[in-house]
């Protein structure tokens, strides 16, 4: 019992749904028939609401001493799962960036930082699990891709994912600059796929929205995942200082929210815009 005080747990994202006979809830793992009226109030009480993080305690308030039965059913039922505190101090970050001007930009811009950083030149010939063999657990891996090639961005992200460090990605990608949330394997929060996967869907309504054919064919090349497709951004020394500026601003101890945080950087205007990173309806990163 003390125990499980002392552990936090977090429902696993769903929907809900009522109807006059009986209520469901549904997650991208299970569908189950919820009978128990508490449990009813106490998915309502989630429903639509980002943060579905709870304690023993709440369960206790519901059910006193029937608690360590209804969290045994939500966890057995895939309905929730164990909230694993998440790492929010940065030791190490290990840069992994395809562009030497940029390389060069943030080695300048780094000096005096209290952060230990190590900056790695690659090339997407190099993509290997040999690539972050000095990387260890508690270590973070930033990857900045000047030149986007998906089959790449998803190999290094299932790679990264395998080795369950946490790490995210800057790509340039449709005249901006996208700075994924950071994640972790065991956090089971949005990956970088699930990121990737949002953003095709949205710029994919927009073209169909202003009937731009020729760009609809140009996502669907990317996206279909079977072949090579660059998009590569032609940096200069004024356009690569406001990325670094972006980038070093971000080299920050985590919290909750810079942990969800998602940016877009627009390379024309330099504007800055930002979300809250979601999961992506059939990416299994929840499990």
């Amino acid at each position: 019992m003390r125990k499980k005080k002392n552990k936090k747990y977090k429902l696993i994202p769903f929907l809900l749904y009522h109807d006059e006979e009986m209520t469901i809830v549904q997650n991208e793992q299970v569908t189950v028939v919820l009978l128990d009226e508490k449990l009813i109030d106490f998915f309502g009480k989630y429903d639509g609401i980002y943060d579905l993080s709870f304690s023993f305690n709440d369960l206790v308030e519901l059910y006193d001493d029937k608690a360590d039965f209804w969290l045994e059913f939500l966890l057995k039922n895939k309905l929730a799962s164990e909230n694993i505190k998440k790492n929010t101090k940065i030791n190490k970050i290990y840069f992994f960036i395809d562009s030497p001007l940029l390389i060069k930009s943030l080695k300048f811009n780094m000096q005096g930082s209290s952060t230990n950083f190590y900056i790695n030149e690659f090339n997407y010939n190099d993509i290997n699990m040999a690539l972050f063999d000095s990387v260890e657990i508690n270590d973070i891996c930033y990857i900045v891709l000047t030149s986007f090639n998906y089959i790449a961005f998803q190999k290094l992200a299932n790679l990264l994912r395998e080795k369950n460090i946490i790490h995210k990605f800057v790509f340039y990608y449709n005249y901006c600059f996208y700075f994924t949330n950071y994640f972790k394997k065991e956090w089971h929060n949005p990956c970088p796929l699930c990121f990737f996967s949002h953003l095709e869907g949205s710029l994919r309504s927009e073209a169909k929205l202003n009937s731009r054919q020729s760009f609809q064919g140009l996502i669907d090349l990317i996206y279909a995942k079977t072949t090579y497709f660059n998009t590569e951004i032609i940096l200069n020394n004024y356009k690569a200082l406001k990325l670094i500026n972006e980038i070093s601003n971000d080299i920050q101890d985590l919290d909750e929210y810079r942990i969800k945080l998602i940016r877009c950087f627009n390379m024309s205007t330099y504007k800055l815009d930002y979300d809250v990173a979601t999961h992506w309806d059939i990416c299994d990163c929840n499990e």
